[in-house]
């Protein structure tokens, strides 16, 4: 019920984020091939909290929908980061060459991180996040996964949320 990541112990609360446009559509037509059609495709992205780069992934290539990636580039080009209070995001399926970010980089709340892409397990573009309050090895699989709040509230499967434009 919470979303399609909950067997997966370090993504159990992970949240996609996909964009509806003026009419609640994701994309102009059926899995078009043309990532441009995509609502969200190529949006910038902030950081959602304060903290210090770990990992960056950045390069590979986007998908053209409805096909992925199939190995094991799951995330994508994907941030990984510390936050202040000793937490772990994964920020995933960057736009290919888009991250403004280094590793070891200091984040605050609202740093601009890069655009929205198709990278990676993905079908259609969207964000992906996740939060851990551990980090393995294989961080995109493994860890203990906890739950993220939005403006104090957690978020389930296809709720609708609003944020102003940046």
């Amino acid at each position: 019920m919470i979303n399609n990541h909950n067997p997966n112990q370090a993504q159990r609360y992970a949240v996609d984020f996909y964009q509806l446009d003026a009419i609640g559509m994701r994309c102009k037509g059926f899995y078009p091939e043309i990532l441009e059609r995509y609502t969200i495709f190529g949006k910038k992205l902030f950081a959602p909290a304060a903290g210090k780069v770990i990992k960056v992934v950045d390069g590979l290539e986007d998908n053209t929908p409805p096909d992925f990636d199939t190995g094991n580039r799951r995330a994508g080009n994907h941030i990984l980061f510390k936050t202040d209070d000793d937490k772990y995001i994964v920020m995933a399926h960057f736009k290919k060459n888009s991250i403004l970010v280094k590793e070891g980089q200091r984040l605050e709340v609202g740093t601009s991180l890069g655009q929205v892409g198709n990278s990676g397990r993905s079908e259609e573009p969207h964000l992906h996040i996740h939060c851990m309050n551990t980090l393995e090895k294989d961080y995109v699989l493994c860890g203990e996964g906890i739950p993220i709040q939005f403006d104090n509230e957690f978020l389930v499967r296809n709720q609708l949320v609003s944020h102003p434009q940046t």
